[in-house]
């Protein structure tokens, strides 16, 4: 018993203490809690950003997991781009169950009563898919499959591009077909899947009729089965043994509702990962303004610890205390970012529905909301604990003669080593999570090192050099001005950090979105072709470029296209490498049919990279060919392996001779491999014929004389494809900004909180000048003078730290061209410096209307 009455004892005792400890953080927090909220607000859109993307990201599991069936509108798909086989044909019909059939291909739709041709892609359509969900329609309640045979379902942009009305006819190579309605929403597919080609629907019985489908076409073959039962364990057995032994070696791959909601879950987290890599970009960035204000804040409360210590306080006293005051500070910035996310939730399934295949129903989600709010807290409490640790420091003998006691170093403090090494531990492990990759994550961590390194290292060069440079010749303000940045308890280092990161994380975003849509912009200058008609068979090659040039334009490219299949690398059978559970080659690679060509030249989007380029065959086999890098790696194969391609049944041993890059970004009839001439000019081909138009006008009346005499053959207007995506990457773009902006926002309070510290400083500065007889606008043209040059040093660094940001990404990450823009370049150094410069205006106004004296008095 009398152990249980001590242990009670020492608990109450413990309970007192905590009580005192939060009476005094209250009582010590007066007059200082407009400054401890401004601190809170540093942390407030980082924890924003996060609750935000996090609870969506939730509200996006969520809507998989319910709408999966209806996202892939059967229980099991079947698809192949050659048509099924004999065996293939029997074994899907065993599987039992209700079936549809689909045949899709690109083709040239032209619109009789408009006069107009367009790039569609048309999907032949037999049976009551989908089987799940329904297509959204106009009128409602249209499916493909009731459909008027002579009729076709056509994608709402399509009605709205060309004004098609009730009467319109679409003539769809040999047949004419009118507009039985419009598709809103197909299930499973986003709106922005439609862009490049609109898709029109007709009954599959009319596929004959319109004579598209033939040898060298582009079709995709797909089968859609329901099962009473869903897709049980014994079927899904037979697919995966079927896989394994004829339908891989047939192309055929077949796709489940768990494999769909696996698919969606990647693309999910892939969009989840960025947008959470730039909240976390500005829940760091808050963290250094939390940790900054936290440091002044305790040097300017170091006498009043020093007299705590005097009366009898401990150190872990003075230290809990202050704790207290920080952790609460830290609680109030969370539960406002957590409160400001769940708004910001309800604005993202608007920004971002158009990529997005399904709608989302937004919910709280109470587990982000709390992961969110502990996460934002803890990094924010890390932070603050760096500074907070110098009480531990601060000695009762302080309290009689703090204008002489040196300030204690604590470098040599193993406390702060350590938490410094768990508040990197936190930050790349978060990273990890969010990129998804080790070398993204010490790249994202080791950069944003780099530049907090470099910018500290700026800040102590300029506080020292201007020690040196200031002439006495100067006028007065600038002397003033220049010399407040190396005073004492001066914050250049602080402000100088912060407006170089915030200049270099915007700056970045904004030029890798303007390096990309370049690029893009790039594939359409004047000599370049515009205008590719494909699927020409070789009995065409020479109409379609009588039709060319008859109009007045050059043949820019003739080029053949032959389609053939991985059949067997370095003499393995490529069914045996994929089911190879130590395979480095990418499935992907191995299955895809691969269309080539063959050419004696390398062409201006091709550099060499390794090995040589063969323009003609000796006749010794195996045939040298060249690879383009991405494929090479992919396959796992390099310069000298041999692999056997599958040529319509007959199969050509090749070796790697040579392994190239390609500019994918320029719009061009591009390829993996290349086959030197005299190998493949036997094989059955079509044809790519490239030209330049320069006018849309005189570019559609080519197309449709082109189509109206060769229905087969379609065309791909490389300007319409330039201006699709460059409105898809406005789109991103608008995405990028959005989230960029609490950024930006973080990046303002942290600048406002750190000038908030030294305001004081500068109300004595201020009243020191008055009393020396200087008047208010010579007071304020200091002020001016030194924010002015805060912001140009610090947007200076910021937006060259940003270029070569750009300039790694654009190399290693996004393989695009690297272009220093000047404009852009005095654009972003001029924001910085005017934020800077406003943000510490108005920081200051009111510090003239301080009376000196009152001013002297708090000093003394």
């Amino acid at each position: 018993m009398g152990g249980c009455s001590e242990s009670r004892s020492r608990a109450r005792e413990r309970l007192d203490r905590w009580r005192w400890y939060g009476r005094m953080a209250l009582r010590d927090s007066r007059g200082h809690r407009r400054k401890l909220v401004l601190y809170a607000l540093c942390m407030v859109f980082g924890v924003g950003a996060l609750t935000a993307i996090s609870s969506f990201r939730h509200n996006l599991v969520q809507a998989v997991d319910l709408q999966a069936r209806s996202l892939l509108g059967a229980d099991l798909v079947i698809r192949s781009r050659r048509p099924f086989s004999a065996q293939t044909r029997r074994f899907l019909a065993q599987l039992g169950g209700e079936q549809a059939t689909e045949t899709r291909f690109p083709t040239m739709a032209y619109f009789v009563d408009e006069e107009v041709t367009r790039l569609v892609q048309v999907r032949a359509l037999q049976g009551a898919f989908p089987f799940y969900g329904k297509f959204e329609t106009a009128p409602m309640g249209l499916t493909p499959a009731e459909a008027d045979r002579a009729s076709a379902l056509v994608e709402e942009s399509l009605v709205t591009q060309f004004g098609l009305g009730n009467e319109s006819r679409i003539r769809l190579g040999n047949a004419e077909f009118g507009l039985a309605g419009s598709l809103l929403q197909i299930a499973g597919e986003s709106a922005i899947a439609g862009i490049f080609s609109p898709r029109i629907y007709i009954h599959h019985s009319a596929l004959a009729g319109t004579g598209l489908v033939q040898r060298g076409s582009i079709v995709s073959y797909r089968r859609y089965f329901r099962f009473a039962d869903g897709l049980d364990a014994e079927r899904l057995r037979l697919m995966e043994a079927a896989e394994k032994s004829f339908l891989g070696r047939d192309g055929v791959r077949y796709d489940t509702v768990e494999k769909r909601k696996r698919s969606l879950g990647r693309s999910i987290d892939n969009l989840y990962g960025f947008m959470n890599l730039v909240a976390f970009v500005a829940l760091l960035l808050g963290g250094l303004g939390v940790a900054a204000g936290v440091q002044v804040y305790i040097r300017e409360k170091m006498d009043s610890i020093a007299v705590l210590r005097c009366l009898g306080a401990r150190t872990w006293a003075a230290f809990a205390i202050f704790l207290l005051q920080v952790a609460i500070t830290g609680l109030v910035g969370a539960v406002a970012g957590v409160s400001l996310g769940v708004g910001v939730q309800f604005l993202l399934p608007p920004v971002l529905n158009t990529f997005l295949p399904f709608e989302v129903e937004v919910a709280l989600a109470p587990g982000s909301l709390i992961g969110s709010f502990l996460f934002g807290w803890s990094i924010t409490c890390l932070f603050a604990l760096i500074p907070l640790l110098e009480v531990r420091t601060i000695s009762p003998i302080r309290a009689l003669r703090a204008s002489v006691e040196p300030p204690h170093t604590m470098a040599r403090d193993p406390w702060i080593w350590m938490l410094l090494a768990l508040l990197l531990a936190a930050v790349l492990g978060f990273s990890v999570l969010m990129t998804r990759e080790l070398s993204h994550a010490f790249g994202f961590v080791g950069g944003l090192l780099l530049a907090f390194t470099l910018l500290s290292l700026l800040a102590w060069i300029i506080r020292h050099a201007l020690k040196r440079a200031i002439s006495p010749l100067w006028p007065f303000s600038w002397r003033q001005g220049l010399a407040n940045l190396y005073r004492p308890r001066n914050r250049t280092h602080l402000l100088m950090v912060t407006v170089g990161l915030c200049t270099f994380l915007v700056y970045t975003i904004f030029l890798i979105e303007r390096g990309l849509l370049a690029e893009i912009r790039a594939s359409g200058a004047r000599d370049r072709p515009d205008l590719v008609f494909f699927d020409v068979q070789i009995d065409q090659v020479d109409g379609v470029a009588a039709a060319i040039q008859s109009a007045g334009y050059p043949v820019m490219e003739t080029v053949p296209i032959v389609s053939m299949r991985v059949s067997h690398i370095n003499g393995r059978d490529v069914l045996e490498i994929r089911n190879d559970p130590d395979r480095k080659a990418k499935r992907w690679a191995l299955d895809r049919e691969y269309r080539s060509t063959y050419r004696d030249r390398l062409i201006e989007t091709e550099t060499l990279l390794a090995g040589e380029f063969q323009a003609h065959w000796d006749g010794q086999e195996p045939v040298p060919v060249s690879l383009e890098q991405d494929i090479a790696r992919d396959l796992d194969v390099g310069l000298g392996d041999v692999l056997g391609f599958d040529v319509q049944g007959v199969t050509i041993e090749v070796a790697v001779a040579g392994i190239r890059k390609v500019d994918w970004q320029r719009m061009r009839p591009n390829f993996f491999v290349v086959f030197p001439h005299g190998v493949l000019e036997a094989a059955p081909a079509f044809f790519a014929l490239v030209t330049r138009i320069g006018d849309r006008l005189a570019t559609a009346r080519l197309q449709r004389r082109v189509v109206e005499e060769f229905p087969n053959v379609s065309a791909i207007d490389l300007a319409l494809v330039l201006e699709t995506i460059t409105a898809i990457l406005d789109r991103v773009g608008f995405v990028i900004g959005f989230m960029g902006a609490f950024t930006v926002a973080t990046g303002f309070v942290v600048l406002a909180a750190a000038m908030v510290t030294s305001r004081y400083q500068r109300a004595g500065e201020a009243a020191l000048l008055r009393v020396m007889g200087a008047r208010g606008d010579l007071v304020r043209k200091v002020i001016a003078i030194e924010y002015l040059f805060l912001g140009l040093i610090g947007g200076i660094a910021g937006a060259f730290l940003a270029q070569g940001a750009y300039w790694a990404l654009a190399r290693f990450v996004f393989e695009i061209e690297f272009n220093l823009d000047y404009h852009s370049f005095l654009a972003a150094v001029l924001v910085a410096v005017l934020a800077t410069l406003g943000t510490g205006l108005m920081n200051s106004r009111g510090l003239l209307n301080l009376p000196p004296l009152e001013v002297i008095r708090q000093e003394v």
